[in-house]
């Protein structure tokens, strides 16, 4: 792969794929050895920090400013913002996705990406010589995105659908050290 493709598999899967492999035969040996490459500069550790908690943070903002603008209104005029999109359609049925910003929504918007700012700045610190750290990062932002799409969501389909990236970002979460060395 050339190394700007192999850097956004890095990310996306969060560990390097195989070195590609290169014959040399300049000493009529005919030896086979991994090509030697310069290490992605997204793998590093203060990108992948950056990146998440950078996120994390500018959602945090904008959470806040949705809390304001909560207590702005006048509570018993509080009217919900959804935003519907039509997803599919087959004759008659039609099937929807949207966003809900409600009063619930933008509390819970609040809670989620406050709490996981502070997890991932503790995180930061507790896994700072781990080998797996850009993984594990990658794994708490994927699970971050699934809590506020699921805080967001209008309607059972897509809440179904973010309830179970949950599930499955928790249980990458859990099994993260699948080796105990002991």
């Amino acid at each position: 792969f050339p190394s700007h493709d192999k850097a956004c598999l890095l990310i996306t899967l969060g560990r390097a794929l195989p070195k590609p492999l290169s014959y040399d035969d300049t000493e009529g040996h005919g030896h086979v050895h991994p090509v030697q490459e310069a290490q992605p500069f997204l793998a590093k550790k203060e990108v992948a920090f950056a990146l998440t908690s950078g996120a994390t943070a500018m959602g945090l903002v904008h959470a806040i400013a949705a809390v304001q603008w909560l207590w702005s209104q006048t509570p018993s005029l509080v009217k919900p913002i959804e935003q519907n999109w039509q997803w599919l359609q087959a004759g008659d049925i039609t099937l929807k996705l949207g966003t809900l910003l409600d009063a619930n929504s933008v509390m819970m918007l609040f809670v989620v990406t406050f709490i996981s700012l502070f997890i991932q700045i503790y995180t930061h610190g507790y896994m700072n010589h781990d080998k797996g750290y850009a993984k594990f990062f990658g794994y708490l932002a994927l699970f971050n995105f699934s809590m506020l799409g699921l805080v967001l969501s209008s309607h059972l389909l897509r809440t179904y659908m973010f309830w179970e990236l949950v599930g499955v970002s928790s249980y990458l979460l859990i099994g993260f050290w699948e080796t105990i060395l002991s």
